[in-house]
């Protein structure tokens, strides 16, 4: 009945989904339910609009290195569009990797690491956002809140104007690694909102 609906359409996420559609895995404690490969994923670029804005963003640690880059249009919605996961770099293979795969006509205005970058090492005394800077790839401090992070990301998850519209974040369906990761974050059994830290390979 249409009431049934929409009292189906006032639950959380997760047991919306899981009621209503039938997708279970839905209930499965993924961190993001919002998160759809047949809404949020879409074709390669075939060339993106010089005049958005392009951005970098990455983790860092000899287990993996992380950068994705991401293009915002003019309505504002972001559109993650190259990624690269790979381990055992040092800090300045990693910083030569983002730029090889950085074309040399793509005009990036900034890239983004966490606040752990500029912690200084003992035996050099000089900090990994330091050698990556000197290795061509100057970085910008991100903050360090997790619980924000993942309510923006959450966010842009969402439809951008209404239940009509596309989501404020979309994946190619180049970049792989994310369209793997986003649905596997589980919950914090802890602190509900938080995602766990492990796997830590997701």
């Amino acid at each position: 009945s249409p009431e049934y609906k929409q009292m189906l359409d006032l639950l959380p996420e997760d047991t919306r989904r899981a009621w209503r559609y039938g997708d279970w895995d839905a209930l499965a404690g993924t961190f993001f339910p919002e998160f759809h490969k047949e809404t949020h994923v879409i074709a390669p670029f075939v060339r993106i609009p010089a005049e958005w804005k392009k951005y970098r963003a990455f983790d860092y640690g000899l287990d993996m290195f992380a950068c994705i880059w991401v293009a915002v249009d003019f309505d504002g919605r972001c559109y993650v569009y190259r990624e690269v996961q790979q381990s055992g770099l040092v800090v300045s293979d990693a910083a030569r990797l983002a730029l090889d795969l950085t074309p040399a006509n793509e005009h990036i205005e900034f890239t983004i690491a966490p606040p752990d970058m500029w912690n200084r090492k003992k035996d050099s005394e000089k900090s990994m956002a330091e050698i990556f800077a000197q290795n061509g790839l100057g970085i910008v401090k991100a903050s360090n809140s997790r619980v924000q992070g993942w309510m923006a990301v959450k966010e842009l998850l969402k439809p951008l104007r209404d239940d009509n519209d596309k989501p404020a974040l979309l994946v190619t369906e180049e970049c792989k690694g994310i369209i793997r990761n986003l649905p596997a974050i589980q919950h914090d059994d802890k602190n509900p909102s938080d995602c766990a830290t492990e796997p830590h390979e997701i």
